[in-house]
């Protein structure tokens, strides 16, 4: 009976050092994953500020081409205000002419 005891806690002794480094196993697992877990957060978080950055890039860029576009509108419609007076000195000259020849005197349309 002894023996048989003395057995058990043999057995018993075994199974504490296999459970124990089973436990070791797993903690050593849990802290590679770990790591590996805070390198990938890390990456994530080094990804999105390079996307945010590139985001920002984007929005300045579009401002600038947005300015760009301002500029042109405000060229284009002063050409457009200057061919308008054009087209009005013109006619007014025309008329000018044609009264002239007439011999109906001064007669202007436009300002």
């Amino acid at each position: 009976e002894l023996q048989a005891l003395r057995q058990k806690c043999a057995n018993l002794e075994e199974s504490c050092r296999k459970a124990t480094d089973r436990a070791d196993e797993a903690q050593q697992e849990l802290l590679t994953y770990s790591a590996k877990a805070e390198a990938a957060e890390q990456r994530a978080w080094a990804m999105a500020e390079a996307a945010n950055e590139l985001a920002l890039l984007a929005d300045l860029r579009h401002v600038e081409v947005l300015e760009v576009q301002l500029r042109l509108q405000e060229k284009l419609t002063a050409a457009e205000h200057r061919c308008q007076d054009m087209e009005c000195v013109a006619h007014d000259l025309a008329l000018r002419y044609n009264t002239r020849e007439r011999g109906l005197g001064d007669v202007t349309q436009c300002g």
